[in-house]
């Protein structure tokens, strides 16, 4: 059991492939497993499921990058923490039920939306990286549509691997209500400039000696992130990073 409890994430399948031959072999008794580990899962989050989430500290929900995921605890008492969605559904797999590497923290809306479905992306092996990104479709209608957003649309490419994981968590059509926040990218991106960089070095160093990094002047000016590596720190990050890649302001 503490193999697989403790199994990485990448080596979920092999083990997967085993339990199920081994229950080819002897089915009788499956049904009553599968209720055990259901049970058994759920006295563990019941009791360690504020623990799980303060340990494993995931900001932001990694299947929508819209919502926190917080973890809050006030004297003692347990006000929020985001949901476990299990990656390979427990139903389906009850000896991964307990699995740690198999349990996702995510906001409610994505546990939902997801369910039992089988996507291919697993947020604790990888994740959209830069190879899908946000665009605007018509990137003029944003900058002179007369404050018209039915007249151009946000949209992630549907292909290849990301093609569920896409329709599943409806990431276009959610996507589409943060058009008023694109925009204000859009705004921000025209006056971004070397000069106006530059400007803003000036005056933050005649407040002090310490002179802002190129990276901390785009995170002041657009106000998230956008590298990667911290999309998980702030909802939309990897929105505001693939539009800045659009209008060329990220290389």
């Amino acid at each position: 059991m503490s193999r697989i409890v403790l199994c990485k994430a990448i080596e979920l399948e092999s083990v997967i492939t085993e339990f199920e031959t081994q229950i080819k072999k002897t089915p009788k008794g499956i049904d009553a497993f599968k209720n055990y580990m259901e049970g058994q899962y759920d006295d563990f989050i019941g009791k360690y499921g504020y623990e799980l989430a303060t340990k494993l500290n995931v900001k932001v929900c990694p299947y929508c990058n819209r919502q926190y995921t917080s973890t809050i605890k006030k004297k003692g008492e347990k006000i929020t923490r985001p949901q476990f969605d299990h990656f390979y559904p427990k139903s389906r797999y009850p000896y991964l039920a307990l699995s740690l590497y198999n349990l996702v923290p995510c906001c409610p809306n994505c546990n939902h939306s997801k369910g039992e479905d089988a996507i291919s992306i697993n947020p604790h092996i990888n994740g959209f990286g830069d190879d899908c990104r946000f665009e605007i479709d018509t990137i003029e209608e944003c900058v002179f549509g007369n404050n018209n957003r039915n007249s151009w649309g946000i949209k992630l490419p549907d292909s290849g691997e990301h093609s569920n994981h896409i329709e599943i968590f409806a990431l276009n059509d959610l996507y589409n209500e943060h058009k008023d926040y694109v925009e204000e990218i859009v705004f921000k991106a025209q006056a971004y400039s070397d000069n106006y960089c530059e400007d803003i070095k000036k005056f933050t160093r005649s407040l002090s000696d310490y002179v802002l990094t190129e990276k901390e002047i785009k995170l002041l000016i657009f106000g998230n992130y956008t590298h990667i590596s911290e999309y998980s720190k702030r909802p939309l990050s990897k929105l505001t990073a693939d539009i800045l890649h659009q209008l060329e302001i990220l290389k």
